[in-house]
């Protein structure tokens, strides 16, 4: 987006600044994305799918390990520093290879979490369903077709589980 361009710069040291902050070796990776950011300024915007790609993928990364909040793991600044030497070798036109397997395995424990915190939204949901129907029924005894759906829906959170 051409018209943000210009404050990609600026976006991309605060991102820094943070990675700096929270990170060991974060100041590596701040650095090889600032350069990333200095070059698509210069480009005009158009850099390399590849490029775009892995500096996503470092920001996904990013986002992902502080979802996890495992800042403490030993391996982290070898990762970080990785991460780093991925963007900048894209940025100088080598092929970024495979995604490594630490960032995959984050990747799937922070989908794994998402899917189960969706699960655990919908049965409270449906929960709240059913309960609301039983509340109806203990108001008024004799309205006994207001039960009806609960066991269909005690079913389906059974299957859900």
């Amino acid at each position: 987006d051409n018209q943000r361009l210009a404050g990609l710069a600026e976006q991309f040291a605060l991102v820094g600044e943070s990675l700096g902050k929270l990170y060991p070796e974060g100041e590596t990776l701040a650095k090889s994305l600032l350069q990333s950011a200095a070059h698509a300024v210069h480009a005009g915007g158009q850099v390399s799918a590849e490029h775009a790609m892995e500096v996503a993928t470092s920001l996904l990364y990013i986002d992902a390990s502080l979802e996890d909040q495992d800042l403490d793991h030993p391996e982290l600044a070898g990762r970080v520093q990785r991460l780093a030497q991925r963007v900048g070798g894209v940025r100088q036109g080598h092929s970024p290879g495979a995604l490594e397997v630490w960032m995959e395995d984050l990747y799937r424990r922070v989908s794994d979490r998402q899917t189960m915190g969706s699960v655990v939204q919908e049965l409270r949901a449906s929960l709240s369903e059913i309960e609301k129907h039983i509340d109806q029924f203990f108001r008024n005894p004799a309205q006994r077709e207001v039960l009806i759906p609960v066991p269909a829906q005690l079913s389906s959170m059974r299957g859900v589980l």
